[in-house]
């Protein structure tokens, strides 16, 4: 998998510094790997070098 970050797109109602923009313009790839996934519940991936990150929905209860 392949993620794409432009940074000028990031936000509609904020403007990334220059530095960025002019940096990581027309945009940032970073390749990575699907580690698990189990829709709708859990995707976990690597990014970068050295980096991986891990979504996992969980029930809540309801509170009074």
């Amino acid at each position: 998998m392949e993620l794409f970050f432009q940074h000028k797109n990031i936000s509609p109602t904020e403007t990334p510094p220059v530095d960025h923009v002019c940096h990581h313009d027309p945009g940032e790839k970073m390749p990575g790997t699907v580690l698990r996934c189990e829709p709708p519940r859990v995707l976990s991936y690597t990014f970068g070098d050295n980096s991986d990150v891990t979504f996992e929905l969980i029930p809540r209860t309801k509170r009074c």
